[in-house]
């Protein structure tokens, strides 16, 4: 699995590195208030591209994993559906833009919601022949996809907001960028020709529990910017919190290509009743994922003045208060994105939706409360709650499936190491350029603390040197 992670980290390190490049562009070269805009059209995006495409990608992963022979049957099938979902996006995007526009606010906003109807349509279409190539285990041209992905959308927004078209460009960019992916992802899928039958029946339940799991998680994750903008009604502050949001999501560079990959191979793990590997799986995930994201949340959090004046520019200062907090909220949810994955493979998914229906609206209550008292810091407040909340009901239901073999000295240990790099990092903190080189600096800190709390072992060190063994045979194939 370990050459399987590096594949998918390449390609989801290129996804969100050009995720960056493309909001700090905007960022600085429209400034904050068309920043905000753009903020609050990819949280729509976002939310309802997970809504029709992500509920059946984990569906066809899934089938495709535990049935190859059936591939083209099932991507057949899966076309059929997302058509249908399709025209409910029209509905929503191109028909009920104005309404969109007055519920925000801002009347701007009625063009890009019609145009985004037509990203929305192809990226859902794209997820389907990506989903398929993750089932079958073809992580090597997922992270091709991935890549390209990420290089033609740069490509696109940048020349087009710089030829002069603004705002509409980056979103027409973001289009053909999804129509020169889909043509390729579909390229990848054309020798699969599997035919067998399966259960479609099942394929369908399963897909609209999963719509209900992932609409939800998407909302917690999005909601809080969307709400800035409804209450506050400023693009200002929209924009300020956007670059708050923009860089809190640095976790999901180390979660979600773990989560692509540990799904399908769970599933398979499980399928061949192997659940005890399954279960060692699991609870290594969750160490190295604590171990490597408590630190980082909070080197973050201590130098949020001087990384996001570093990235956005001093203009963006205000959004600092709200990123040193928001950190951890998306911390939270990046550990409860793994957790939620395994539920997905393996667990019983209907007191899990409830529970995320349920938080959901414990955000927005949150939200309504703490923005109109606090600004966009009371939103950064209400989603690192909710984070808090979902990462703990994630990781106790999955453990009451697997057996939970993490020592608790272990995260005993990884706070007291992660405290003395707080500590170090509140009262001697590099600025500019430099603050990459402070971040090294604590993270060689941090470790050589645990090395000598003996939280670092042998079989610790054995994974890293597989892993190097790994990334010289992928660098050879790859020259």
């Amino acid at each position: 699995m370990t050459k399987d992670i590096i594949y998918i980290l390449i390609g989801q390190a290129a996804f969100i590195l050009s995720g960056y490049i493309i909001h700090i562009y905007i960022g600085r070269s429209l400034g904050p208030e068309m920043y905000g805009i753009f903020g609050i059209i990819t949280s729509f995006f976002f939310v309802f591209e997970r809504l029709f495409g992500g509920a059946i990608s984990k569906g066809l992963s899934r089938f495709v994993a535990e049935n190859e022979k059936a591939a083209r049957s099932i991507i057949n099938y899966a076309l059929k559906i997302q058509s249908f979902f399709s025209l409910i996006i029209l509905l929503v995007f191109y028909a009920g833009a104005h309404y969109i526009a007055v519920l925000m606010g801002d009347m701007h906003l009625e063009a890009y919601m019609q145009i985004l109807s037509l990203l929305i349509i192809i990226a859902c279409l794209y997820i389907i022949y990506s989903a398929v190539l993750n089932g079958v285990r073809a992580f090597g041209k997922q992270a091709v996809l991935t890549m390209f992905f990420a290089f033609t959308r740069v490509l696109f927004v940048v020349l087009l907001v710089a030829a002069g078209f603004s705002l509409k460009g980056a979103v027409w960019g973001l289009i053909l960028s999804g129509i020169a992916c889909l043509w390729l992802s579909w390229h990848y899928c054309k020798p699969l020709t599997g035919r067998e039958t399966f259960d479609k029946k099942a394929l369908f339940n399963y897909s609209i529990k999963v719509l209900g799991f992932t609409f939800a998680t998407q909302l917690i994750m999005n909601i809080d910017l969307i709400f800035v903008k409804a209450i506050m009604k400023d693009n200002l502050s929209t924009g300020l919190y956007t670059a708050a949001v923009n860089l809190a999501r640095i976790p999901m560079l180390i979660v979600l290509p773990v989560s692509i990959v540990i799904f399908p191979s769970i599933v398979k793990t499980v399928a061949d009743n192997d659940r005890e590997r399954a279960a060692a799986q699991v609870n290594r995930m969750l160490r190295y994922l604590v171990l490597f994201l408590v630190p980082f949340a909070v080197m973050l959090s201590a130098t949020s003045h001087e990384l996001t004046s570093l990235v956005y520019g001093q203009i963006y200062s205000g959004a600092a208060a709200a990123f040193g907090i928001l950190i951890f909220g998306l911390t939270f949810i990046a550990v409860s994105i793994i957790m939620n994955t395994v539920i997905l493979a393996v667990c019983d998914l209907n007191k899990v939706i409830f529970f995320n229906i349920v938080l959901v609206f414990i955000n927005i209550a949150l939200n309504v409360l703490l923005i109109n008292k606090f600004g966009i810091t009371g939103a950064a407040i209400a989603t690192t709650a909710t984070g808090l909340i979902g990462c703990a009901f994630s990781i106790i239901y999955v453990f009451a499936d697997f057996p939970f073999s993490v020592k608790w000295k272990s995260f005993i240990n990884i706070i007291l190491s992660s405290s003395v790099v707080g500590i170090i990092t509140f009262n001697y903190s590099f600025h500019g350029v430099f603050l990459l080189l402070n971040y090294l600096l604590l993270y060689g800190i941090y470790f050589a603390v645990l090395f000598m709390l003996k939280e670092i072992n042998s079989e610790d060190f054995n994974i890293l040197r597989s892993v190097n063994l790994m990334r010289h045979k992928v660098h050879k194939k790859t020259v």
